[in-house]
């Protein structure tokens, strides 16, 4: 979580720097309808399964996660976007035997600030509410099922590369923390924050 908030604040002050140039500059992030796919290593910080687990279960947070994202940029530097993220399965292994959770999701609504830095490259930054929802059904006492739902606050980073006016490599780094439990299957909520580096493909309709 530190990691992703110092470099949030480090990006916030370069942002700050290059947004008066952006503005004067003629403008290279393409307008309109965009939708976009990522791939990359997911991570599910600060927090195990939502269960009382004894001291010989070991958890692993991490794997493989994806998005996609609908948005709508208005112009060189605001947009507005729905996006949806997948993160690995988190897995709990007790006397040699492994159980895994079912994956974990954010949907999301956030505004996206855009700059762009020199010809087709350009920087971004996006914030704004989201669901979280994370569960489990196995066969195991000590494990146990559940599920879990909360609202929380999105948040990312990231960089595109507009190969033409339509298709675009975009990085990002993007990541969730929960506020609200809406609703759990234990007396103790657990949400933990998740997080997502990824790359893939954006096009521009």
């Amino acid at each position: 979580m530190r990691y992703f908030l110092t470099l949030l604040s480090c990006l916030s002050l370069l942002f700050a720097g290059v947004s008066y140039a952006a503005i004067e500059s003629e403008s290279t992030v393409p307008t309109g309808v965009y939708i976009e796919g990522t791939v990359g290593y997911s991570h599910i910080a600060g927090a195990g399964l939502p269960i009382d687990t004894p001291s010989r279960v070991s958890i692993s947070n991490g794997g493989l996660g994806y998005s996609a994202d609908l948005g709508y940029q208005f112009g060189q530097l605001f947009g507005l976007e729905v996006g949806a993220a997948s993160f690995a399965p988190q897995k709990a292994t007790a006397a040699g035997q492994t159980f895994t959770a079912d994956r974990s999701y954010i949907y999301d609504l956030a505004g996206k600030f855009t700059f762009p830095i020199k010809d087709k490259f350009d920087i971004f930054a996006k914030a704004g509410p989201a669901f979280m929802t994370r569960g489990a059904s196995t066969d195991s006492e000590e494990l146990g099922n559940y599920n879990e739902y909360g609202l929380g606050v999105a948040y990312g980073v990231g960089a595109d590369y507009n190969f033409t006016q339509h298709v675009a490599l975009t990085a990002q780094a993007t990541g969730a923390t929960p506020l609200i439990h809406l609703s759990s299957d234990f007396s103790n909520p657990n949400m933990p924050s998740m997080f997502l580096v990824s790359t893939g493909l954006k096009f521009t309709l």
